[in-house]
């Protein structure tokens, strides 16, 4: 009698624990709340991967630090870094070529300021822009899944566009620099899997694994892997710090004189017509 009493008391517990899981609906709800409450936020990080523009494997490593500010109803922000790619030599045995590229993207409320090496020549440009719903910053593929939080689309907007090609659960707490996380396993679909692989054959990522920070809902950790379980893509935060205070002056952008600009707020000149 007592163990048919604990088997069913161990079987309710389990059923209750299952029903008490969190949806995925719930954990970005929770996370924008977190996000909403957060004042400022500073994170620096780590990224590794392959370059993708290479028909060859480029590895690259690098290093970048993110900031937000909260200034009346505006959201500020900032992303500044390096990042080293070591294109292999077509001579076999001759060292790899190393190309440094420095990247610096500011959303002053308003607009987006950025600068970026352009091609291999390493010389840089200065865009402006429009932020958009989903990007707030330029130089997408590292900037996207960083400021995601704090964009209009906020969390949910970013996840929504991503359940269209993805397969999305919670998976098991984590942590990333000493700060609790809600880690989110991403699955690419399989007839999303089989257009990846005819636009890249060398393995396109198909998981993904993203760390969010319970406390800011900032994301802390991003990590894509193709079919072949090869990384391509590693973002690690090594350092938070939130809601200490930062200076505005950090999100106000000068553009360089004599750096070639690029207005892309305005729509492009018509093409003038031979006489």
């Amino acid at each position: 009698m007592q163990k048919r009493l604990l088997g069913g008391l161990c079987v309710a517990m389990l059923c209750a624990a299952w029903t008490g899981a969190e949806t995925l609906d719930e954990a970005v709800a929770r996370l924008t709340k977190a996000a909403a409450e957060t004042r400022d936020v500073s994170i620096k990080y780590t990224v590794k991967g392959v370059s993708r523009t290479m028909m060859r494997a480029a590895p690259l490593a690098g290093a970048m630090e993110f900031q937000m500010l909260r200034d009346g109803g505006k959201t500020l922000l900032r992303l500044a870094g390096s990042i080293t790619i070591e294109e292999p030599a077509k001579e076999e045995g001759a060292p790899p070529t190393k190309i440094v590229k420095k990247m610096l993207s500011v959303n002053d409320g308003q607009f987006v300021w950025t600068e970026r090496p352009r091609g291999k020549s390493g010389i840089l440009i200065c865009e402006k822009s429009l932020p958009t719903d989903r990007q707030g910053l330029g130089e997408g593929y590292i900037s996207g899944p960083i400021a995601a939080a704090y964009t209009a689309a906020g969390l949910k907007g970013h996840f929504d566009a991503f359940q269209r090609a993805y397969d999305i659960t919670i998976g098991a707490k984590g942590a990333i620099a000493g700060r609790p996380t809600t880690v989110f396993n991403l699955s690419l679909k399989e007839e999303e899997r089989e257009k990846a692989a005819e636009a890249m054959p060398d393995g396109p990522p198909v998981t993904m694994v993203a760390e969010l920070d319970e406390a800011t809902g900032a994301t802390l950790a991003v990590k894509r892997t193709n079919s072949r379980g090869e990384t391509r893509f590693d973002l690690a935060a090594t350092e938070v710090k939130a809601n200490t205070g930062l200076d505005k002056k950090l999100f106000t952008y000068s553009r360089p004189e004599g750096m070639q600009f690029f207005d892309r707020t305005k729509p492009p000149e018509p093409e003038k017509k031979e006489q």
